[in-house]
């Protein structure tokens, strides 16, 4: 059986890093259970050791259990929960970008039914549609950059890059009569060879 010390210690260990691995600071972990960072801090430096209760609540936050919190970890079953925590953590980011998406998506099902009721003669309300994949894409680029890796952003770049272009070139095409505007796409072919370029550089490095 450890000693209080020894358990202090351990729950010190990983209380600190289980905050770390839920990209928390210690006020973050403090504000959520409704304590001072001051107390968080001298948990970590297993200068007390908290109660039961408060490790219920850290159990909660972690999505992990009491008994992780108590038991000395190896190697291998650190490095197993760190793979499974950040799986977890970039499907969530996953599914809120793809919910973020779907919401652009709706607003222009709800526009397009709106413009169709109000003025059933108007030809051009598919373009909400259109209009909706660059917003669609800055989403993407957004979480992208936050949280996955380069090939990701090179691919929201190009959608953004090439969507906006569609965008742009049908608008003006519908309400315009603009000769050669087609070379919005060789301006955005020149814009997708920097963004090619770009991407290279990041591989490299």
């Amino acid at each position: 059986m450890k000693s209080l010390e020894e358990l202090t210690h351990i729950v010190a260990k990983n209380l600190t890093y289980y905050r770390k691995l839920n990209h928390l600071t210690q006020l973050d972990l403090a504000e959520k259970i409704s304590y001072s960072d001051k107390a968080i801090s001298k948990w970590e430096r297993a200068e007390a050791l908290p109660d039961v209760y408060i490790l219920t609540l850290f159990a909660d936050i972690f999505h992990i259990t009491v008994n992780d919190l108590l038991t000395e970890k190896s190697i291998k079953e650190i490095e197993h929960q760190e793979k499974e925590i950040k799986k977890s953590f970039l499907y969530n980011k996953f599914v809120i970008s793809l919910l973020a998406a779907g919401l652009v998506l709706f607003i222009a099902v709800v526009l397009f039914a709106f413009t169709k009721i109000i003025a059933p003669k108007v030809s051009f309300s598919w373009l909400y549609f259109i209009d909706a994949l660059p917003i669609i894409s800055i989403i993407y680029i957004v979480f992208s950059k936050l949280y996955w890796k380069p090939w990701a952003r090179f691919i929201s770049i190009s959608f953004l890059n090439w969507s906006l272009a569609l965008a742009i070139y049908l608008s003006l095409d519908v309400f315009f009569n603009i000769k050669y505007l087609w070379m919005l796409f060789i301006i955005a072919a020149a814009f997708e060879v920097l963004v090619i370029f770009w991407y290279l550089r990041k591989r490299k490095k």
